[in-house]
């Protein structure tokens, strides 16, 4: 998870979080529906179809930790992901 999010700008919300399912072979469907749950969860079930520059600071945030998590790896490095939420989004998150 990088501190300056690194969303692709023309790329949607659920886009930006599907790459990584697309990158290792899962077809688009099944990339959008697992990146929307993910997104759902996440709080952001309504901005899935905004672009980053369409979204606050903290939803981009948070569309970088989905990225980072949809393929379920075992290690995640990240520096203070949450820092930038408020602590209810940072609990949920």
């Amino acid at each position: 998870v990088y501190q300056s999010k690194n969303l692709f700008s023309d790329f949607t919300a659920i886009e930006n979080v599907s790459i990584p399912q697309i990158l290792i072979g899962k077809n688009k469907e099944e990339s959008f529906k697992h990146s929307g749950d993910i997104l759902e969860k996440f709080g952001l079930g309504n901005r899935l179809n905004h672009l980053p520059k369409d979204l606050s600071g903290g939803e981009q945030q948070r569309v970088a930790i989905a990225r980072s998590v949809v393929n379920n790896p075992e290690l995640i490095i990240a520096d203070e992901p949450t820092g930038n939420l408020d602590i209810k989004t940072a609990l949920n998150v």
